[in-house]
């Protein structure tokens, strides 16, 4: 799917949850992909459509997380998004900035 919506340059993991056996929110899937990455979880950013598994487990987890919706609501999430070309924009923005300065929450 990445591959096809031209975003999979911008994924340094992507962890499909009956690969691995574990279902959002469940923590353990968060700390799976920070462990691949080896970073800690503020510096990785989590995307995702539904914002009760999505957006709330990662939060939970401590990572950035940006929430695919249509919807315009206060949430808990950095930034919002409603197509992958927003996505790519606004990541080509972050680019020049670092997380701690361009997406502070």
């Amino acid at each position: 799917m990445f591959n096809s919506l031209g975003i999979n340059k911008y994924c340094d993991s992507v962890i499909i949850s009956d690969e691995v056996g574990l279902r959002k929110p469940d923590a353990r899937i968060f700390a799976l992909g920070i462990e691949q990455l080896n970073v800690q979880p503020e510096q990785a950013l989590y995307v995702g459509d539904q914002y009760d598994t999505d957006i709330i487990g990662s939060r939970n987890k401590g990572l950035k997380a940006a929430w695919k919706t249509s919807e315009q609501v206060d949430s808990d999430a950095h930034f919002q998004f409603s197509s992958w070309r927003q996505f790519i924009l606004k990541l080509q923005q972050l680019e020049g900035n670092t997380w701690s300065s361009a997406m502070q929450k």
